[in-house]
């Protein structure tokens, strides 16, 4: 479940991120924290949710204030990406954190974007007073 190096998060941190996330019922009806979580059979959206458990979990352990979440919610239906980008603001508070999505409903919460096309900067957006996305440049 806490594939990185260090100290290990106590079990009640584990339980209580996987709730926050809600995968602690499947994963307890699986084996719980003893499971092999490659066998457990979590949809793809799930496994996203298990990235973003581990993701909270090292953050917590490690107290590092840039996290850097990749296409978290692109198996995900728009309200459940509401929820979840509920979640990453209420989890990492005070971090710095850039998201790379392809999906604009992703944008809702953040101060700038930086649109890319064909690997080049393209433009830096910025939420304007109605909360649209607006050049900044």
């Amino acid at each position: 479940m806490y594939p990185f190096e260090g100290a290990q998060p106590a079990d009640i941190n584990v339980i209580s991120v996987l709730q926050s996330v809600d995968l602690w019922t499947h994963a307890e009806r699986n084996g719980g924290l003893d499971a092999d979580y490659t066998k457990v059979g979590f949809s793809t959206g799930q496994k996203q949710l298990m990235f973003l458990a581990r993701g909270i979990l090292h953050q917590a352990q490690t107290q590092n204030t840039i996290v850097l979440i990749d296409e978290v919610t692109s198996s995900m239906t728009i309200d459940a990406e509401a929820e979840l980008q509920r979640l990453i603001d209420v989890s990492f508070n005070g971090c710095t954190i850039l998201i790379v999505s392809h999906r604009v409903e992703s944008f809702d919460s953040v101060d700038r974007v930086l649109r890319f096309k064909l690997g080049k900067l393209d433009a830096v957006l910025c939420s304007g007073e109605d909360g649209a996305l607006v050049d900044s440049r």
